[in-house]
């Protein structure tokens, strides 16, 4: 036991900064959205923007790409607005080949990609729901995607979740097979998904709208079928701020730390949250502050998800804040807990609220 906690405690840690739901093609705002640079690596889990912007949608890219030593883009409903799948898969491509952005984007569309000189995989899709049979008629008529997105049915929707569940379940099953065969001098892989739909249905989405029959839309319950063994979870799409847990804690460790901060908190919070240790997770808060004046509504959320008892994590939410914006976040400090960081504001020049983990 002392032997394993030793290799966990000098494994590196791989940084992470991720956003999710820009929604950039609202009032074309991709060249004003502000990013700070707050971890090596930029995860971008979907609904970015529309594909169809290709040029101000490549211009942000190479914003980043510029200044992140990696981004790592998933597709979300949003990106393939105004046009077909096929199209909007294709242009995706073609922006991994600019050379704008000297090779330093990775779509992830059913994909690996394990991050050079660490133990960290990542596996990236869409995962587009399941929508059953008896909610058919009222999510083709409630969900944009069937006007928006060119050629879209329920039948296609169904299949690519289908598609998506089947490569993740293939992957992740591959690298069990492979962390089990290693030796004391192998390093295990750290398993990090990053999808734009919610692998969960309940407590994803707002009480308000939980028993609506369009909810299948957003998310699917799959945690339970043989996806095990994930560390982190990354996903957006629900734009609601929530935590629980799911699955099991950390052995030997019960207690758990939740704490919902607003704007008038700040303060306090940062007296209280600058460095938290809590068993084998470090939760840390940064809290600063921005100006974000009016005219243009910015909906920012991300999901994280922890599932399983294996590794290390550090956790920094930085929250830039808002004196006319309703701002919370919510820190769980167990294994099995989902953090999830919205704002609701203002934003003209848009400086992000994100998150930053630290994977090893």
């Amino acid at each position: 036991m002392l032997h394993k906690l030793r290799s966990y405690l000098n494994r590196s840690s791989v940084s992470f900064q991720i956003l999710s739901d820009l929604h950039l093609e609202i009032n074309l705002q991709y060249s004003v959205y502000e990013i700070p640079v707050c971890a090596e690596h930029l995860i971008l889990a979907g609904d970015i923007g529309r594909l169809t912007d290709y040029d101000d949608y490549r211009h942000f890219l190479q914003k980043q790409t510029d200044r992140f030593k990696l981004v790592i883009l998933v597709l979300g409903n949003h990106e393939f607005y105004n046009g077909t799948i096929a199209a909007g898969l294709e242009k995706a491509r073609q922006l991994e080949r600019e050379p704008s952005l000297n090779g330093r984007l990775i779509v992830l569309h059913q994909k690996r990609y394990d991050v050079p000189g660490s133990c960290v995989t990542i596996l990236g899709c869409t995962l587009w729901s399941k929508v059953p049979h008896e909610s058919r008629d009222v999510v083709q008529s409630k969900v944009k995607d069937f006007q928006k997105i060119e050629g879209w049915s329920i039948d296609d929707h169904n299949a690519s979740h289908d598609s998506d569940l089947a490569w993740l379940r293939k992957e992740i099953h591959s690298i069990h097979q492979g962390n089990g065969k290693a030796d004391k001098r192998s390093k295990r892989r750290s398993i990090l998904v990053v999808t734009h739909h919610a692998p969960l249905l309940q407590r994803t989405s707002s009480p308000q709208h939980a028993q609506n029959p369009w909810s299948v839309a957003f998310g699917t319950d799959i945690l339970s079928q043989a996806l095990a063994g994930v560390k982190v979870w990354v996903f957006g799409h629900t734009h609601y701020t929530t935590d629980f847990k799911e699955g099991q804690p950390f052995p030997g460790f019960s207690a758990s730390a939740i704490v919902a901060l607003g704007y008038h908190e700040l303060q306090e919070a940062e007296k209280s949250l600058q460095f938290l240790p809590i068993g084998s997770i470090q939760l840390v808060a940064v809290w600063e502050s921005s100006c974000h004046p009016p005219n243009c509504k910015a909906i920012e959320c991300l999901n994280v998800l922890s599932l399983t008892p294996q590794g290390f994590i550090s956790i920094c939410i930085r929250l830039l804040a808002c004196i006319d914006a309703y701002q919370c976040a919510s820190l769980a400090s167990s294994s099995s807990s989902r953090i999830h960081q919205r704002q609701y504001g203002h934003v003209k020049h848009s400086v992000a609220s994100s998150l930053v983990i630290g994977v090893t």
